[in-house]
């Protein structure tokens, strides 16, 4: 059985993957049956009957009449919890929609990964004529970003402090940071200052302030930025830093469910 896309995995549990097969295919008409499924999913009829087995008396599907079966209750309990879920995670997106909206500029919500990179996991966009725009998911080398040096400020005196001398600290523009030691004092300052800069490291003609959203206990969930225009950011950074403040103290004031959002993206 092949991924979404098409292309192998060798990952892919293939039982799991052909009971979800299965589950797509009755939502797209109430109730099917043994035969029908197996021609169209390509399935042999004792897996396509020993899978709808196990679904049933799980409550993903029900039988309604012989050898027939739909969706069961239990999948609509769970699309009401992600349902509640999704609305619970959209305040989320609110406080970045509401900066953005403050600033005019470009907002990201970014965490780290394990080579070091900033994953973008959420956005928001101003009416700024210039603003950088990553998509969701997209990855960037976080020693040239604001956010990400806030992310990685907080590597320093811990066991992975080490990560930083594997980094490959290529020059995207003339400003980057080419030095391990260098980037070492500026993760220094960015702990000490409480945000870190961007100075036209990742993109020429823009400026990035990015802040820690913490944890109670003063864990680094994520980095919150504001990204623009370098005129502009650098004319107003007290307005910037202001209001990126003053977000990541509303998204900590939601720290738990934060935690919960970020864990999609780290699993």
């Amino acid at each position: 059985m092949s991924t979404p896309n098409n292309e192998p995995n060798k990952y892919l549990l293939s039982s799991l993957n052909n009971a979800l097969d299965i589950l797509n295919e009755l939502a797209t008409q109430p109730d099917m049956g043994i035969t029908e499924l197996s021609n169209k999913l390509n399935m042999g009829k004792s897996s396509v009957f020993r899978t709808l087995y196990t679904l049933e008396k799980r409550g993903f599907v029900r039988k309604v009449a012989d050898s027939r079966y739909s969706l069961g209750m239990r999948l609509a309990i769970l699309g009401k919890i992600t349902s509640n879920q999704i609305d619970d995670f959209a305040v989320l997106h609110y406080v970045l929609e509401n900066l953005a909206k403050k600033t005019r500029m470009a907002v990201y919500l970014t965490i780290l990964n394990d080579d070091c990179n900033v994953v973008f996991v959420d956005s928001a966009f101003g009416d700024a004529l210039l603003q950088f725009r990553a998509k969701t998911d997209a990855q960037y080398p976080a020693y040239c970003s604001g956010g990400g040096k806030v992310l990685l400020s907080y590597l320093l005196g811990t066991e992975n402090e080490s990560k930083l001398y594997g980094i490959d600290l290529l020059p995207r523009t003339p400003t980057s940071i080419t030095n391990v030691q260098k980037l070492r004092e500026t993760l220094e300052t960015v702990r000490a200052q409480g945000y870190g800069v961007d100075n036209c490291e990742c993109e020429s003609e823009l400026i990035c302030y990015g802040m820690p959203v913490c944890s109670k206990d003063g864990a680094c969930i994520c980095a919150l930025s504001v990204s623009g225009p370098k005129q502009t950011m650098l004319e107003n950074k007290e307005h910037f830093l202001s209001n990126l403040k003053e977000s990541v103290y509303d998204l900590e004031s939601y720290a738990e469910l934060l935690q919960e959002y970020i864990s999609y993206y780290k699993t």
